[in-house]
């Protein structure tokens, strides 16, 4: 009879257990959020978060859409497919143009993640030398694809059949690689990680640095207007968790790199490609002297640089009310946890052998 009752408490417990794990479950509130490219390495902190669990710390359940380029993941978020987007100024600004209330709350990229490049041994050393080419671009729902209009006409250079110069969208890795091989197109324009996967196949490229874009951020979470003045607590609560995974990866990078592969594994096939990018990532997010150690801080001069040289190349009619664009609103709450404790639970990670 006691061992009965011993069962039957058990029997008991087990299931008050599995119905308080059960409305822990429903208690997260379950967010949509649009990636400008793959998941992995170029997004080290979602990871890091779903792993530590600082995504349910601020009672969320992500889900992550991976999308092709920055337009395509701006336009996820602004037509309710997503709740969130990472994309581009570009984006939100062109959006505000054409009537689309969206804002940026939080820059992760503090840098500028499009390249455009030719391979080294190109006689092309100027980006006005590239007239009468064909130049080559991952996707034209890219966020480079704007920067790439506006850096050719800034150049003197005309877009189109039978003007200076052409643009093929020829894909990434492989496909752009014989493109270059085979001299299809003579520069391509994409991410940094498209770059860097080019390079890895054998082909040393060679960076344009003509022009402002160095200095310019690039992706930042992004949400319609409504959503944050209704629910600024769910867009705080998504970066701040993103604020203190990043903290993570830049305190143990090796921890990082260890999150990354558990969550996405084809990352672990090819470390002499994603480990460098991974260290190349964070260099793109490191704060600049203005964010005054503010993760997510957003640059009113990058904006406003941003702005103009959109309106001088032609790409926005005029200029966009940059204060409409983004806020630093959210910033201080963002950035209202102890950093001191995440650095230690990087240090403790556990970082499987090799």
């Amino acid at each position: 009879m006691k061992l009965h009752r011993r069962i039957a408490g058990a029997i008991v417990a087990g299931m008050l257990a599995a119905a308080a794990a059960g409305a822990s479950a429903q208690s997260l509130k379950e967010v949509k959020l649009a990636l400008s490219f793959p998941n992995g390495a170029a997004w080290p902190y979602l990871a890091v978060a779903e792993e530590m669990g600082y995504f349910r710390d601020e009672g969320l359940k992500l889900t992550i859409l991976s999308l092709n380029g920055a337009s395509a993941s701006f336009k996820a978020m602004a037509t309710g497919q997503a709740d969130y987007a990472f994309s581009g100024p570009a984006q939100v600004l062109n959006g505000l143009a054409a009537g689309e209330a969206t804002k940026s709350f939080y820059t992760a990229y503090q840098g500028h993640v499009y390249q455009f490049a030719t391979p080294d041994d190109s006689p092309y050393r100027r980006i006005a030398d590239l007239k009468g080419q064909k130049i080559g671009i991952s996707t034209v729902a890219g966020g480079q694809y704007p920067y790439l209009l506006a850096t050719l006409k800034n150049a003197g250079l005309s877009v189109g059949p039978g003007k200076d110069v052409e643009i093929a969208e020829v894909g990434r890795g492989g496909p752009a690689s014989i493109a270059l091989q085979q001299k299809r197109i003579a520069a391509y324009s994409a991410s940094f990680v498209d770059i860097m996967a080019i390079e890895l196949q054998g082909i040393k490229m060679r960076r344009f640095t003509e022009g402002p874009t160095a200095t310019f951020i690039s992706d930042s979470l992004i949400a319609t207007k409504a959503s944050l003045d209704k629910d600024p607590k769910t867009a705080t609560g998504l970066a701040r968790a993103i604020a203190r995974a990043t903290v993570f990866c830049f305190e143990n990078e090796n921890a990082c790199w260890a999150s990354i592969t558990k969550a996405v594994p084809d990352n672990a096939k090819n470390p002499n490609f994603t480990k460098p990018l991974l260290r190349y990532t964070l260099e793109l997010h490191k704060l600049t002297p203005e964010a005054q150690g503010r993760w997510g801080y957003q640059s009113p001069k990058a904006w406003e640089a941003i702005d103009d040289f959109l309106v001088d190349s032609g790409q926005l009619k005029q200029k966009v009310d940059v204060s409409q664009a983004f806020t630093n609103d959210l910033i201080p709450e963002i950035n209202h946890f102890d950093a001191a404790k995440v650095k230690t639970d990087a240090r403790n990670y556990k970082v499987p052998a090799e």
